[in-house]
């Protein structure tokens, strides 16, 4: 190993002190206010028995790591004072061939690291603040028929309601659904024609469709898994009526049977016509719904068929046999809100994968070892700086993997048939809602931690690796940025499309409710309805601000600044001893 003299020891505290300090700052301010208030933790609750005692394992490797740096320094104390009879006693591996290029790769390690929990931190934060203010299941427990049928204005903690879209255009699973609910006087004939795929004419060919991909199964599975046990049986609605009284009749909820048959007489109602009640006798005559039994009239094309002269679906009303207009809103809505307990299920099965330490330890271990294997099969020579090299490789590749994870998972939980819409008046004019702004600081610290450690990481190869394997270098650097303007790309993209659509979705929800209630000549005051247009009409539809931007690209421009400002330091630290 080649001495280190005084002036290099210089050059290596230029570069980590201003490194250090910044991660020093970083963790003290989170650049988040409000981080000592208190505020729910339901989701990092059920996070605790999959995060111990992994966590152990990353604390223990930041230990490992200070021992280095303090080794690191201790090496360069004894070869710049001439002691090599002190360094002597250390075992050969441990000598650093690149103390400098070594300290800064540790130093990065430290703040991928720190980005990690960061991440997940903010994660949970956003998740904790949509389930407290979005997505309460017992903020709505009992649908009010009159109320819940015009466009709401104030929802109280439940604001997540189905697309515009998908109630003017509804999907196949929800029609199926809504078809059997009509024909099923109870909840126990119609889980006895889903668990037999007794399904009316107009879909007899659609059991073995897969309307949302190969994966997710077919028709048959969805109606038996995600509506009859996802939807009526879900653990979400569950919690919150168990032990409970059925609202219409005072019954005891006793069992999950009883709820299921609760929500299902709940969610019939809505849908059937409030003059004959579906009641066959009185159907056939009632002048109100045509004789379909149902709050909308027959298919004008089909009359209530569902299936056209060549006994194919007929497609105006996709089989159902009923015009979506006038749009049943509490209907569709409610049913929304069952989808969305089932999805929330779901959703938080997925928490011990992306969100805990267990899963954090496979996607560091995995690529460090592929790393040093492959290494070892191409007779790459091995030391302890190259043992730290494959740990800023892996530390690289967990940050990716949790960045991944953060875009997809969040940019389809709130961004699929549902939406989440703004409350009235509207509390954030610019963005409509703060779980966009929220997601948006995640999207900017992810590329902000990314290019820091792409950017770093090739300043200090061109400057301090004195042997650079050029093949390896441009293939790393040029995968690592093609991957982070990937992300930031597909983050941002998520996040406008989820506001784009919540807020045309609202929009339009509006704009027909108004135009209904003006030809039907209804005494309503709608002021507040016509208000709250003007002001969703105002809302931007992109996620992005200077400062937001400006954050995410000091990624950049930090490293490259210490860089050049370590280079300045070092030459009038030079000028001034010679002086």
């Amino acid at each position: 190993m080649t001495p280190i003299q005084s002036s290099e020891l210089t050059n290596l505290g230029s570069l980590l002190i201003p490194l250090l300090a910044l991660l020093v700052i970083g963790r003290a301010l989170r650049f988040d206010p409000n981080r000592r208030a208190s505020r729910p933790n339901q989701v990092g609750q059920s996070l605790k028995p999959f995060d111990h005692p992994w966590h152990w394992f990353f604390i223990i490797l930041q230990v490992g790591l200070g021992l280095l740096l303090v080794l690191i320094f201790t090496e360069s104390i004894f070869f710049s004072g001439q002691a090599h009879s002190l360094a002597m006693y250390l075992p050969a591996w441990l000598f650093f061939h690149n103390a400098e290029l070594s300290a800064l790769y540790i130093s990065l390690i430290f703040f991928a690291l720190w980005l990690v929990r960061r991440l997940k931190r903010m994660s949970v934060d956003t998740l904790d603040y949509a389930f407290a203010t979005h997505i309460d299941f017992s903020d709505w427990k009992v649908v009010d028929p009159i109320r819940d049928s015009r466009p709401a204005i104030v929802m109280g903690r439940w604001r997540y309601q189905m697309k515009w879209w998908f109630k003017t255009n509804i999907e196949l699973i929800d029609a199926l659904h809504l078809r059997l609910i009509l024909e099923c006087a109870d909840f126990a004939t119609f889980a006895q024609r889903v668990k037999i795929s007794d399904y009316p004419v107009s879909f007899h060919r659609d059991k073995l469709t897969r309307p949302y991909g190969f994966f997710l199964g077919t028709v048959q599975k969805l109606m038996n898994d995600a509506v009859l046990l996802g939807i009526y049986q879900s653990k979400s609605l569950w919690d919150i009526w168990r032990d409970e009284r059925d609202p219409r009749t005072g019954t005891k909820i006793s069992a999950i049977e009883d709820m299921s048959r609760m929500l299902y007489d709940e969610i019939r109602g809505l849908i059937l016509c409030p003059y004959c009640r579906g009641i066959a006798e009185q159907q056939r005559g009632c002048a109100q719904c045509g004789g379909s039994g149902a709050f909308m009239r027959h298919c004008v094309v089909c009359q209530g068929a569902g299936v056209d002269l060549a006994q194919q679906k007929c497609s105006n009303c996709v089989g159902i046999g009923l015009e979506l207009r006038p749009t049943p809103y509490a209907f569709l809505n409610r049913m929304q809100y069952f989808w969305m307990a089932r999805n929330v299920d779901y959703l938080t099965k997925t928490f011990p994968i992306w969100l805990s330490y267990n899963s954090y330890l496979f996607f560091f271990a995995i690529p460090t070892m592929l790393f040093l294997g492959v290494s070892y099969l191409v007779h790459i020579p091995m030391n302890v700086d190259f043992l730290i090299v494959a740990l800023l490789f892996g530390s690289a590749c967990l940050v990716g993997c949790i960045g991944f994870a953060i875009v997809i998972i969040f940019g389809t939980a709130f961004n699929s048939s549902g939406t989440l819409i703004a409350s009235y008046p509207l509390r954030f004019d610019r963005f409509g809602n703060r779980i966009w702004m929220m997601l948006m600081g995640l999207v900017s610290w992810l590329v902000f931690g990314l290019l820091l450690i792409d950017t770093t990481f090739v300043m200090s190869q061109i400057l301090l690796e004195t042997h650079i394997q050029f093949l390896t270098f441009y293939l790393a650097t040029a995968s690592l940025t093609l991957y982070i303007l990937f992300i930031g790309a597909l983050g941002i993209q998520r996040i406008h499309a989820g506001m784009r659509d919540s807020k045309r979705s609202q929009m339009e929800e509006i704009e027909h409710w108004l135009h209904a209630v003006a030809a039907e000549n209804q005494v309503i005051d709608i002021s507040k309805e016509r208000e709250f247009y003007k002001e969703l009409r105002e809302v931007h539809e992109w996620p992005i601000e200077g400062l937001s931007v400006l954050g995410a690209l000091s990624g950049f421009i930090l490293p490259i600044s210490i860089t050049f400002g370590s280079i300045f330091w070092s030459y009038l630290t030079n000028l001034l001893t010679h002086s």
